[in-house]
């Protein structure tokens, strides 16, 4: 009895059961965080928002969580304001009046004014349209009309270059005189306004100067100058550069061409003067002579 009690060491009395592999669930998948990424802010940021950490997005300064991706918005980055807007003026917030209008009223006003304007311009221009077509195809076929035009544009020209053009009225000196002068040729020849005639003057003795002297104050804006003889042009000494002395004592220099047409010149300072010398300080010179000759000099001022 006591023998068939006794179980030997090392043998075992029963085997465990092998865990059936079918009775184990598998476990569910864990979805993987989506990595947030960077982005530029949606809207344009002012200052005092909140510029998340994560996305980049900017919120109001009153949000806790971003708008974009839900993020914390405690470490976020605080838009400052430039140091430039810090120096501008504040603007006030304009607080409207009871029964002030708007813009928007305003417009909304005269709305109806503006509708028939616009529908008053479209029929103008559609008449004007007609009647550059109908004139087009009229002055392209008819030569009276053709003629008419042209004559009508003409005239329209010469009006307009005549109120543009300044006029002018000779201004006659009292008194011509020179510091040398041939006999045959005085200083009065050079303003008495006939072109076959001409002052000579001597260029060995000196500098030569012309004195017109007036009987009263007068304005002197432009001069017609005709330089040398103007029958034998190469036999004479010619201008080529000028001194004026006003006696107002302002001064100026005319530059003169070697040809023996007329010269028109602009004078600047010759307003108020009772007198103008002309020194010739430049020549010309001649293989056939020594003295000057300046055929006319004319005076006019402005009217």
């Amino acid at each position: 009895m006591e023998a068939a009690l006794v179980v030997p060491v090392g043998e075992s009395t029963s085997t465990p059961p092998k865990p059936d592999s079918l009775s184990v669930l598998p476990e569910r998948e864990q979805k993987r965080p989506t990595a947030v990424v960077k982005k530029p802010p949606s809207r344009r940021l002012r200052p005092g928002d909140l510029v998340c950490g994560d996305c980049g997005e900017g919120n109001a300064d009153t949000r806790k969580f971003c708008s974009r991706c839900g993020a914390a918005l405690l470490t976020a980055e605080v838009v400052r304001t430039p140091w430039w807007r810090k120096i501008l003026p504040k603007r006030k917030v304009k607080v409207r009046k009871a029964l002030e209008r708007t813009a928007k009223d305003r417009r909304a006003k005269t709305t109806a004014a503006g509708s028939a304007f616009r529908a008053v311009f479209k029929t103008v221009r559609a008449l004007v349209a007609v009647v550059l077509v109908l004139g087009g195809v009229a002055y392209g076929s008819l030569p009276a009309v053709r003629t008419w035009v042209n004559n009508q544009v003409a005239s329209w020209q010469q009006d307009a270059q005549s109120a543009l053009e300044l006029t002018y009225s000779p201004v006659h000196p009292t008194k011509v005189t020179a510091t040398f002068e041939e006999p045959t040729h005085p200083a009065d020849l050079v303003a008495d306004s006939v072109s076959n005639t001409f002052w000579a003057a001597p260029t060995t003795k000196g500098e030569v100067t012309l004195v017109f002297t007036f009987d009263r104050p007068v304005n002197v804006d432009k001069a017609i100058i005709q330089n040398g003889d103007n029958d034998k042009f190469d036999q004479t000494f010619r201008a080529e550069r000028l001194h004026l002395v006003y006696s107002t004592g302002k001064t100026e220099d005319l530059q003169l061409k070697d040809q023996p047409d007329p010269q028109e010149l602009t004078l600047q300072n010759g307003h108020n003067v009772t007198s103008i010398e002309l020194h010739v300080t430049a020549t010309y010179q001649s293989l056939h002579g020594t003295d000057l000759a300046i055929s006319e000099i004319e005076l006019f001022q402005r009217s």
